[in-house]
Parts: structure tokens; C-alpha cells; sequence
């Protein structure tokens, strides 16, 4: 059996509230199990766990393992009583993502109790993470009419940060 028949959509949606460590927008992290999360939503797309491989494979940054990723999509509708059919009024996607579940807290709330040393440490060691990430060399696209490299996601896809949509 694998990791997708082990835990289904309906069990991930109705995990408790306090399973539940992220929500925002169409983003949620929910704790499954003592060693596993899952990343789900309309806002959570399969190119974040492709990206997360591809982290993986070209820098030494240290990552929570994921397992594996799936997407669905699901159509919701009414019921015609006069026609006696279902009429589709929306149709949803939503991507799952089941990584490894790591114990701890989160540097914004560990911040404000660490001392000057520990901070420059810490801004240190990220530091490395960022010039390792900038130190993956761009990927030529062969469209591209001034045949410079292309700014975007894995595969030529567009940027998907939520962020920049504000």
C-alpha cells in the first residue's frame, strides 16, 4: 500500500483543529501522524514538491524528507430538481504534499529569546543557504527572445508565490 491510500483527502480535511499547525488562504499544514505532515490546499501546487527535490539534489541545505505528492480535482455541484441532473458550478484543485514532520518551533517565535550571538549565527548559516541557492546556475530557455535565462519556477513554469500576488 502506498502513502496516498494510507491517508486520504477526507482523512486529511477532517484531522482535529489542533493537528492542524498552518492555515492561510488556500494553504494548510496539517500533522497526520507523530513523524508526518501534509501540505494541502488550492494555493499548494505539485511544483513545490518538484522544487523541493530539486534543492535537494543540487545544495546541502538541510530539508524535511518528502514522501510523495498528489493532486485532485474536484467537482462540486447542484442538483437540478427540474432536470434531475447535477449542474457543475465550480470545480476545485487541490494539491497534496506528505512530507516528514520535524519537531520543533519556528524561528519567528524563537527570535526575540536568542541573543546577539545566536542571531549572527543564525543570519550566518542562512546566509550560506541563500548563496548556495543563488549559486544554482540558471537554466537556458531556448524561447526566450533575447535569449537570456528565464526567472520563474522549475520546468519554465511561472512564479508561484502567493506573496507577489498582493
Amino acid at each position: 500500500l502506498g502513502l496516498r491510500s494510507l491517508v486520504s483527502s477526507h482523512t486529511v480535511h477532517t484531522s482535529s483543529q489542533e493537528d492542524l499547525i498552518f492555515s492561510r488562504g488556500g494553504v494548510k499544514i496539517a500533522k497526520v501522524s507523530p513523524t508526518l505532515a501534509v501540505k494541502y490546499g488550492g494555493d499548494v501546487h505539485i511544483i513545490e514538491a518538484k522544487t523541493l527535490d530539486f534543492v535537494a539534489t543540487h545544495t546541502s541545505i538541510p530539508m524535511c524528507r518528502r514522501y510523495t505528492y498528489a493532486a485532485y480535482t474536484h467537482t462540486v455541484g447542484r442538483l437540478n430538481s427540474a432536470m434531475r441532473s447535477i449542474r457543475q458550478s465550480t470545480v476545485r484543485h487541490s494539491t497534496y504534499i506528505f512530507m516528514e514532520y520535524v519537531e520543533g518551533n519556528t524561528l519567528d517565535r524563537e527570535w526575540s529569546s536568542l541573543g546577539d550571538a545566536a542571531r549572527s549565527m543564525v543570519m550566518e548559516e542562512l546566509g550560506g543557504y541563500l548563496a548556495q541557492l543563488r549559486g544554482i546556475p540558471s537554466i537556458p530557455v531556448v524561447h526566450t527572445t533575447s535569449g537570456g535565462a528565464y526567472i520563474g519556477s522549475l520546468e519554465n513554469g511561472p512564479v508561484m508565490d502567493c506573496t507577489l500576488e498582493y
